[in-house]
């Protein structure tokens, strides 16, 4: 990295990470790149990891508004920003996301843990089902119709990792994606 400019870094990495790699590996090549400890790249692995993210495809599902979301500091959002997206790239803006018909429609009176158990399925993160039902429990959540329901203010106060948001919101309202590396 040291013999190559930072824009040439980012370009390469945004080349490198459109394979999907583990969040380690991706934080400790953003603390490299920018001169960062290995400590440093060790609370952002933590950060990530407490919002459920594990993986820089996990990373990529996420809108603009995930990012500002994230327990990060402004710079390094810039930074793993410019790593997906190259220099002053931004990922989409929610309100951007299109419809997508291939996403499944949930009947209303589904339960939120028969619901939470498919879509972990689907993403293959079954391990995130308890967590994910505790959180909407705790908020009185209790079937699929309750959560169709709610409005954007009502979804910042779930108490939900970021995660757990982007994809319940994108299963719901059928926007976007929930695996990047197929057509959910």
């Amino acid at each position: 990295v040291n013999d190559i400019s930072l824009n040439e870094s980012y370009e390469l990495c945004k080349t490198k990470y459109k394979n999907n790699f583990l969040i380690p590996q991706y934080a400790l090549d953003a603390a490299s790149i920018t001169g960062r400890t290995e400590d440093t790249a060790k609370s952002w692995i933590k950060a990530l990891r407490d919002e459920d993210i594990e993986t820089v495809f996990d990373l990529k599902l996420m809108v603009y508004e995930d990012w500002e979301r994230l327990p990060l500091t402004v710079f390094s959002c810039r930074a793993m920003q410019n790593m997906l997206y190259g220099i002053d790239g931004v990922p989409p803006r929610e309100k951007h996301l299109p419809l997508n018909p291939k996403l499944k429609e949930y009947d209303n009176k589904m339960s939120i843990k028969s619901f939470l158990e498919d879509v972990c399925g689907g993403i293959n993160r079954r391990e995130l089902v308890s967590s994910w039902e505790d959180r909407l429990l705790a908020q009185d959540i209790q079937t699929v119709g309750e959560l169709k329901s709610l409005h954007n203010e009502d979804w910042n106060r779930l108490g939900l990792t970021v995660y757990a948001f982007r994809i319940l919101k994108n299963v719901i309202f059928r926007k976007g994606k929930i695996l990047i590396d197929d057509s959910r």
